[in-house]
């Protein structure tokens, strides 16, 4: 049981068990602290005053992150067995663990922070040049020395670097290299249908080839993407529909015009949900979620070997970015239409 990830409904026996346990984690990492200090690996540590916060130790007992999600609601207050339970975790808490951590507590403020290295990289530890060099041996694959491999990467930072001027030059932009990454990433072409997302389906695609030595658009969209994708297309739209100015400058069918970028926002939103809803309508077994997927025939349809798996992270970046869709649409300002 973590304490500080909320108050589930507890499975007594196992609940009482953790919470029996932790005087023992304690131990086990005060003794990891105190090899690590004998070994001379001790970690950097930034604090300067040297204190060790404790919340479980100075809140009250009721309000003890250990402690409360025993507290039991109060249509169970009155019940024998809830109150055996509220008893055990409360001498638990109050007698092993609170205890406990303070020993542990005390420990890190008296011996194991003063003995902490001042300086981060490991090359502040003991043989920690060696270390080094083995890491970027091993990492590298070359008998390089670490500072040869340094000055490789700068030089290839330069060449690069030469090369983005040279562009930023040939299309006569005025400014610094900077603003013309900003250009970029605020140039409204690449957000436009039929190169950053399909105007059917509303689907995103994975991104667009462009001439590398113009910077125009060139060939067709690369036809698959993600969760992950959709999430920041949603974003960017919700954005839009909220009132942001760069947002709406992006997704304007008329430059001159950013007020329509809520028209083609909502347009797009509608579509894509819609889409959507057709997928889960005929795949139920996703559950809901998206598998990397293309566009084909006018839906949704799943990238080769992602028929019956959904990649896990994708899907919970798409999640928050529906969130952010519901905030908008809950404001008394925009009337949305239907989705």
């Amino acid at each position: 049981m973590h304490p500080d990830r909320g108050e589930p409904a507890l499975d007594v026996d196992p609940a009482v068990a953790r919470l029996e346990r932790q005087p023992a984690f304690r131990t086990v990492d005060g003794n990891r602290a105190v090899a690590g200090v004998q070994r001379q690996l001790a970690f950097h540590v930034r604090r300067a005053d040297g204190a060790v916060a404790g919340p479980q130790l100075e809140a009250p007992l009721d309000t003890n992150p250990y402690f409360r999600p025993f507290r039991p609601a109060p249509a169970r207050q009155a019940l024998a067995e809830t109150a055996k339970l509220e008893g055990e975790a409360r001498r638990l808490v109050e007698k092993e663990v609170v205890p406990a951590l303070g020993r542990f507590r005390d420990y890190l403020s008296q011996e194991y922070l003063p003995r902490a290295r001042a300086e981060a990289g490991v090359w502040s530890l003991k043989r920690g040049e060696e270390f080094y060099a083995w890491s970027s041996r091993r990492s590298t694959t070359t008998r390089l020395e670490p500072t040869e491999i340094h000055s490789l990467g700068m030089q290839e930072v330069a060449r690069i670097r030469s090369q983005m001027e040279a562009l930023r030059k040939s299309l006569g932009f005025q400014g610094g290299l900077q603003d013309f990454f900003g250009y970029l990433r605020r140039e409204r072409r690449f957000y436009q249908p039929g190169v950053s997302y399909d105007a059917e389906t509303g689907l995103t695609f994975d991104g667009h080839p462009i001439d590398r030595a113009t910077g125009e658009l060139a060939g067709a969209p690369r036809n698959w993407s993600a969760a992950s994708k959709e999430s920041l297309h949603i974003i960017l739209l919700a954005k839009a529909i909220s009132g942001d100015p760069v947002a709406r400058g992006l997704v304007t069918p008329d430059p001159a015009d950013p007020k329509k970028a809520v028209d083609r926002a909502l347009d797009v939103l509608s579509r894509k949900i819609a889409t959507y809803r057709r997928f889960d309508e005929r795949n139920p077994g996703f559950g809901g979620f998206l598998p990397w997927f293309k566009v084909a025939g006018g839906e949704l349809a799943p990238m080769d070997g992602w028929s019956d798996r959904v990649p896990g992270l994708d899907n919970g970046q798409l999640a928050w970015s529906l969130q952010s869709e519901r905030t908008w649409r809950r404001s008394p300002v925009i009337t949305p239409g239907p989705c």
